[in-house]
């Protein structure tokens, strides 16, 4: 990369009602130029909460129809499903299994789409079932049950990618792992 010498500029949109909200034109300027936005880790919800109807996720979605390439990993990649795992919530805290609103990225494009990253974690090792998110399979057949509306489910392994290129009707599978496409109760493996 440093041949192309890329600018990189962080766009510190943290929090409405505060002088880093998404709201800001100003803060978000930046990203309108950007020919590649990348949205990563983190908490979903808190990213759904603070992105919903927001000038920032308003403006990604403009830059993306207009030729900018978007970037999602980890945790937004939750966040732009149209319905969310709560996952730290979950997990972390305890609660009972749930969803919340995403941010539907694909709903524009006619899809409903829930992103399951993190489909093949092991850092439970052999006594605790990681996968599927950190959920684990059982408790994640379980989460499926409560969607309110039949979806496509697509599960993303670790250290693996899904290139999709809406303009070519074109996905591409990168990385060491797999993508899993699961409707209907039928799990396609690519």
């Amino acid at each position: 990369m440093q041949n192309f010498r890329p600018t990189a500029v962080s766009i510190p949109a943290r929090k409405r009602g505060t002088r880093f909200s998404p709201d800001d034109p100003e803060i978000v300027a930046p990203l309108l130029g950007a020919n590649y936005l990348f949205m990563g880790p983190g908490s979903p919800t808190y990213a759904t909460r603070q992105l919903t109807d927001s000038y920032l996720w308003q403006a990604m979605r403009a830059r993306h129809r207009l030729g900018g390439a978007l970037c999602f990993s980890s945790a937004s990649t939750i966040a732009i499903s149209q319905h969310a795992m709560p996952i730290y919530e979950i997990y972390k805290v305890g609660e009972d299994l749930h969803w919340k609103a995403g941010l539907d990225f694909f709903g524009a494009f006619g899809l409903s789409l829930v992103i399951v990253p993190h489909w093949d974690n092991n850092d439970g090792g052999d006594d605790l079932d990681t996968s599927h998110c950190y959920l684990g399979a059982e408790r994640y057949q379980q989460l499926l049950t409560l969607l309110p509306n039949p979806v496509t489910v697509l599960g993303i392994e670790e250290n693996t990618g899904l290139v999709i290129r809406p303009e070519e009707g074109v996905c591409e599978v990168v990385g060491s792992g797999a993508v899993i496409v699961a409707r209907n109760g039928d799990e396609q493996r690519f």
